[in-house]
């Protein structure tokens, strides 16, 4: 299945395969089918840039933006949107429009079946903005709960070797 986008420079080559897998599974749903498209999906260090600026100055249609020089201590630079170096050069995060009123789609309703396939709104003032959801952030990063779990207790013991 195609995600559908509101537009053909909308990119979604390099969002992470497992991420793309889910929203081909929410774009299938019945109840979005036809309804939603990704209006904005991966953007360049340059694209980002432009949007920041523009929301930094206050241009007239553009919102909040993220710094794209911003380095978080996860590793991830600037917005989610932007194809990630440290993480595959992929990108993390897309915006849903809703193409298709009536029949009771609303933005609840597109939030709602998109945390059934373990996609998650991440920004309180924006109902578009959506990620993989940190549910399910195991099958996103090809680990299982057990691994993941038998990772975070090795980390524990060596932290707690380090105070010996």
């Amino acid at each position: 299945m195609t995600i559908p986008t509101t537009s053909k420079n909308v990119r979604l080559d390099e969002l992470h395969p497992r991420f793309k897998d889910r929203l081909e599974a929410f774009f299938n749903d019945p109840e979005i089918k036809g309804k939603v498209a990704v209006v904005s999906g991966v953007r360049t260090y340059w694209q980002q840039k432009y949007l920041y600026d523009g929301y930094i100055k206050k241009k007239p249609g553009f919102n909040l933006a993220a710094n794209p020089d911003r380095k978080k201590a996860n590793g991830f630079q600037g917005s989610y949107h932007m194809a990630q170096p440290s993480f595959g050069s992929y990108g993390y995060a897309v915006d849903f429009r809703i193409i298709k009123w009536g029949g009771g789609m609303s933005t609840d309703k597109v939030n709602a079946v998109a945390k059934k396939y373990g996609i998650q709104k991440t920004v309180p003032s924006e109902w578009w903005h959506h990620q993989p959801g940190y549910v399910s952030a195991e099958s996103l990063f090809g680990l299982t709960l057990l691994h993941y779990l038998e990772k975070r207790r090795s980390l524990k013991l060596l932290q707690s070797l380090k105070t010996l």
